[in-house]
C-alpha cells in the first residue's frame, strides 16, 4: 500500500509522470494488434445477427450505416489497380481491399453488396 501511495504522490507532484507510466501500455496494445495482423492477416467478419462488420474482432460499421460498395479504378502505364471500399451514409470510405484483378474485385464487391443489401458503384 505504501508503494501505491508513493506513486500517487509522485504523480500529483509531476503529472507528466502519468504519461510515462501509461505510454508503455498503449504501445504494447498497438504492438499486439500489429503482430496479430502480421501473423493472422486482416480478418473481416460479416455478422448477420448483429448486422455489423467487424475488423480483427472490433466492430467497424453496421449494415444500416453503409450506403454502397465502391470500386475505384486506378490506371497507370504499368498496370491498373482496384480498391474495394464501403461508403457510409455520411460519405466516409472504409477500404477493405486493394487488388490488381478487376474481375475478382467485382465478384467480391457483388457478394458483399448482396449480403448487406446495397448497390455497387464503379468509379474511374
Amino acid at each position: 500500500m505504501d508503494f501505491i501511495n508513493s506513486v500517487v504522490t509522485k504523480i500529483k507532484q509531476q503529472p507528466l509522470l502519468l504519461i510515462v507510466l501509461l505510454l508503455p501500455l498503449v504501445v504494447l496494445k498497438k504492438l499486439r494488434n500489429v503482430l496479430t495482423v502480421l501473423t493472422k492477416g486482416d480478418c473481416y467478419t460479416f455478422n448477420i445477427d448483429s448486422k455489423s462488420i467487424k475488423h480483427n474482432g472490433n466492430t467497424l460499421v453496421g449494415f444500416d450505416d453503409i450506403k454502397e460498395v465502391q470500386i475505384r479504378i486506378f490506371k497507370s502505364d504499368d498496370f491498373d489497380s482496384y480498391s474495394l471500399s464501403l461508403v457510409t451514409n455520411n460519405n466516409k470510405s472504409i477500404l477493405l481491399e486493394e487488388h490488381n484483378d478487376l474481375s475478382i474485385t467485382k465478384e467480391l464487391a457483388g457478394n458483399i453488396a448482396d449480403f448487406i443489401g446495397v448497390s455497387v458503384r464503379i468509379e474511374n
